[in-house]
C-alpha cells in the first residue's frame, strides 16, 4: 500500500521537478548510496515539544532528537496541519490505538502504522553538495520527540509481547477491533507529525534545493519520504 502511494507520488513529483532543475542529485553517489544500503534499512512517521521536556533525562537527547524539537512548521512553505489530515485519514492508512503486529515482520506499529521498537541507524550523506544530514532516530527517541512520555511506551511494548505469548501474530491483527487502546487520537497525531517532521528532514537531504520548492513540490517529497522512507535510495528514476 504505502509503497504504491509513494510510486504514485513520485510519478507526480518528478516530472515538476526535472523541468525546474530545482531538486538535483548526483547519480554517481546515489547509485553508492543504493549499493551501501542495507535491505532492513526501513522508514521509521501538535504542538513540538520543548528541549525542556527532556530536562529530566539529559542523556536522551541526540542531535537528531534536537533537530526534530527544533523544527518549526513556518520552515516549510506547505501546511504540516494539511499533510497531518492526509496522513491520518482512516480511509487510506491504518489506524489503531494499541500496539498491533506488523504483517511482515510482526515488529509493534501503532496508530497510522508507527513503528514502536525500531533502533537508531546512521545515513552518511554522500552528496557533497547536500549540507543537510539524514536522521533515522530510535522508535524511543521519536516517541519522546513527539512529546510523549518513555514509560507509556515501555508499557505499550511490554503488553504486545505479553499478548503474543497468548496469541499468534495473525490472531492479534484479525481481532484489532477488540484490541483496548493505548494511545488516544491526540497521541496519535502527534505522532503522525514527529514523522512528517522527521521526512521534512531528510527531504532536505535527498533534495539539496528542497528550500527553494513550491509548496506543493515540498509537500509531495515529504510524502514520498515519508511513505517509503531510506527504501527511496534504491529508486534510480529519483536520482535522475
Amino acid at each position: 500500500m504505502r509503497i504504491l502511494t509513494g510510486i504514485f507520488i513520485l510519478s507526480l513529483l518528478l516530472p515538476v521537478a526535472s523541468r525546474s532543475a530545482l531538486c538535483q542529485t548526483d547519480a554517481t553517489q546515489s547509485a553508492k548510496a543504493t549499493e551501501q544500503t542495507s535491505p532492513a534499512m526501513q522508514a521509521s512517521p501538535a504542538a513540538s515539544p520543548n528541549a525542556q521536556d527532556f530536562a529530566a533525562s539529559p542523556s536522551a537527547i541526540t542531535p537528531a532528537t534536537e533537530a526534530l524539537i527544533a523544527f518549526k512548521d513556518s520552515e516549510v512553505k506547505f501546511s504540516v496541519e494539511k499533510l497531518m489530515d492526509i496522513l491520518a485519514d482512516k480511509r487510506h492508512e491504518g489506524w489503531v490505538l494499541a500496539a498491533y503486529p506488523d504483517p511482515k515482520t510482526s515488529h509493534p506499529l501503532i496508530g497510522a502504522g508507527f513503528s514502536l521498537d525500531l533502533a537508531a541507524r546512521e545515513h552518511p550523506q554522500l552528496d557533497p553538495k547536500n549540507p543537510h544530514p539524514f536522521y533515522e532516530p530510535s522508535s524511543a527517541e521519536l516517541w519522546q520527540a513527539a512529546g510523549l512520555e518513555p514509560a507509556r511506551l515501555t508499557n505499550i511494548l511490554a503488553q504486545f509481547h505479553e499478548q503474543l505469548t497468548e496469541q499468534t501474530a495473525h490472531e492479534m491483527r484479525r481481532n484489532l477491533g477488540e484490541l483496548a487502546a493505548q494511545i488516544d487520537e491526540s497521541d496519535a497525531r502527534l505522532l503522525v507529525r514527529i514523522g512528517i517532521v522527521q521526512s521534512i528532514l531528510n527531504a532536505r537531504a535527498y533534495c539539496r534545493n528542497f528550500d527553494q520548492l513550491t509548496a506543493s513540490q515540498q509537500m509531495a517529497l515529504t510524502q514520498l519520504v515519508y511513505q517509503i522512507g531510506f527504501n527511496l535510495r534504491s529508486l534510480r528514476s529519483f536520482s535522475r
